[in-house]
């Protein structure tokens, strides 16, 4: 199992390109807040006893969400490369 928690965050003042190329120097600073009691948590299960991947969200499950679909078997096929 692998859980992780991402908190939201506001971008105040935006990323606008780079100043300098070759060195990969921003073009302004960027502010941003991150707000600590807004956040998601999303948790991965592996079991190689199933024979089909099932998506949840709020405990319900995402049939009627493609990109949840999309989501799934990117996992999958991160977790078939390294070998989790």
């Amino acid at each position: 199992m692998a859980t992780a928690k991402a908190h939201t965050n506001i971008a105040l003042v935006k990323y606008w390109g780079k100043k300098d190329q070759e060195l990969i120097i921003p073009q302004t600073d960027s502010l941003s807040l991150t707000l600590n009691e807004f956040y998601t948590t999303t948790t991965v299960n592996f079991d190689n006893h199933l024979t089909s991947d099932l998506v949840a969200i709020d405990q319900q499950t995402a049939d009627e969400y493609p990109q949840a679909q999309q989501l799934s078997e990117q996992a999958v096929s991160l977790t078939m490369a390294a070998d989790v």
